[in-house]
């Protein structure tokens, strides 16, 4: 579980010479079911991933996180098979599968 502590200024306009404002503090929190997929790769796989991952355009990025919704898979899945190759994809069959299947 990862806490976010968020911080929010709101300024509220009194005169030209002081400003008055007010913190307020907002905490949300997010659960995360399971670790990222590509945190489970090795550190060279991983390595790659990412770099693959931050080239793609936005207009493909875009067109990717639309097949992953209307497959129902995880986007990272979806970059996965567009930049590992078979060899490197068939190392971690198990873990896309125990993924798919929610373990």
């Amino acid at each position: 579980m990862i806490d976010y502590l968020i911080l929010r200024l709101e300024t509220y306009p009194q005169d030209a010479g002081t400003r008055p404002f007010i913190l307020t503090e907002k905490t949300r929190t997010r659960a995360q079911a399971q670790p990222t997929l590509y945190d489970q790769f090795s550190p060279e796989d991983r390595a790659l991933f990412l770099f693959a991952k931050r080239a793609v355009p936005p207009a493909e990025m875009k067109e990717l996180q639309q097949e992953a919704a209307e497959e129902g898979k995880d986007l990272d899945v979806v970059v996965l098979f567009r930049v590992f190759g078979a060899e490197r994809i068939r190392k971690y069959e198990q873990l896309l599968e125990k993924r798919e299947h929610g373990f």
